[in-house]
């Protein structure tokens, strides 16, 4: 997850009313050690501040490990009811569609967790290259192409939505693709202003409300 990214989240978040009781769910949150040590801009953005009001986070991953608390494929079929006893009123799914190569099947079990009001946190890359964790489908939508998807599977409203494009230099310096990108945030403003702006990777943020 990129760092503005997180904060957008982390902006959007501190706008809603959350009720004191709200039980959230992180879907492929991978591990304890990822989200705080690797990218620790997902803990300290993200959960340290629902934690901080009082909220219980479950973390759910396709694989177990120290800092999952549920072990669960969801492009699985056929998967019990009572896997979905628990209901949760914010459901976070950032950066995983991409990677899902039956996604009908995992927002159909995902949306099993909501109920009526639940508001559903979803990102995906818009503009990004293939990046396989174990694959990458190349599924970049547009901010109508994710909430229509949404929608066909559960009426949802649209809280906030944003095409964010990511200007943090380090994503950038590293990737021999995007060396261009990088001098061109080194050059004065205005430069950077006209000509990198169609050049930016970009992520798709729609915060969604259950219907």
């Amino acid at each position: 997850m990129f760092k503005e990214e997180a904060r957008w989240i982390n902006t959007v978040f501190s706008g809603i009313g959350f009720k004191s009781s709200t039980a959230v769910l992180d879907v492929g949150a991978s591990n304890l050690e990822y989200r705080t040590v690797a990218q620790p801009h997902i803990n300290e953005l993200i959960h340290e501040p629902l934690l901080a009001k009082g909220f219980k986070i479950d973390f759910l991953d396709i694989k177990p490990h120290k800092g999952v608390d549920l072990v669960l494929d969801l492009v699985s079929d056929d998967l019990p009811d009572s896997t979905f006893s628990n209901k949760y009123d914010l459901i976070i799914c950032c950066n995983i569609l991409e990677h899902v190569s039956r996604r009908e099947t995992f927002l159909q079990n995902l949306l099993r967790f909501s109920h009526q009001g639940t508001l559903l946190m979803v990102t995906v890359p818009h503009v990004f290259p293939k990046h396989n964790d174990p694959i990458d489908t190349m599924f970049r939508p547009t901010v109508k192409q994710l909430t229509d998807l949404i929608d066909s599977y559960a009426r949802c409203k649209v809280i906030k939505s944003e095409d964010l494009a990511i200007t943090e230099k380090e994503y950038y310096v590293l990737n021999p693709g995007r060396i261009l990108d990088y001098l061109l945030l080194r050059s004065q403003r205005w430069l950077a202003r006209w000509y990198i702006k169609p050049l930016r990777w970009k992520v798709t943020c729609v915060l969604l409300e259950v219907q």
